[in-house]
């Protein structure tokens, strides 16, 4: 348990992409931040507070990423695996004027038509700007672990969504 404390520090700065004076760091506690335009989701909106107890996992994604569309179902099936332990959220990147739920929603659609691997796991679209802002990030996939009690665990690649890195933090004091 201490080697991935160790290695996720280590990583950080590698990671963290030059953090701005708005955003915010490891250990910091995220701000109950309500999620907007959900889809996949039982409601249209979410507080992070709704998470509580759980690990969640912020993924920062976009449609035209193939890396992170490559990854979906790898997300799909940790979210299923580790149910009631853990929420993964899709926090949609605003590269353009088209990210919307209605947008995704379509995207998901030709995907679906062109026999394309679909999340089932809740999709935030447009509106969420503020979270955004709090981690700002020049690569995607870009990962936020928040521990149960709502601290920054880690900011990371898509090289430490494993099993195992979960599972670590799980187990955790």
């Amino acid at each position: 348990m201490k080697r991935i404390y160790c290695f996720l520090i280590f990583l950080w700065p590698l990671l963290s992409n030059g953090q701005t004076n708005n955003s915010l760091s490891i250990w910091n506690t995220v701000p109950d931040i309500e999620l907007h335009q959900l889809i996949n989701y039982k409601d249209t909106s979410a507080r992070l507070s709704d998470f509580k107890g759980k690990l969640v996992i912020l993924d920062f994604w976009s449609t035209y990423c193939k890396t992170c569309i490559k990854g979906l179902p790898k997300l799909d099936s940790l979210q299923k695996e580790f149910d009631g332990k853990i929420q993964i959220l899709l926090i949609t990147h605003p590269a353009g004027s088209n990210f919307g739920p209605a947008s995704i929603k379509e995207t998901f659609a030709k995907w679906k038509k062109a026999g394309l691997y679909i999340p089932a796991i809740p999709v935030a679209t447009s509106g969420n700007e503020a979270i955004i802002s709090m981690f700002p990030h020049e690569y995607i996939p870009y990962y936020v672990w928040i521990d149960s009690k709502g601290r920054i665990l880690a900011l990371t690649s898509y090289l430490l969504m494993t099993k195992q890195t979960i599972r670590t933090l799980l187990n955790k004091d």
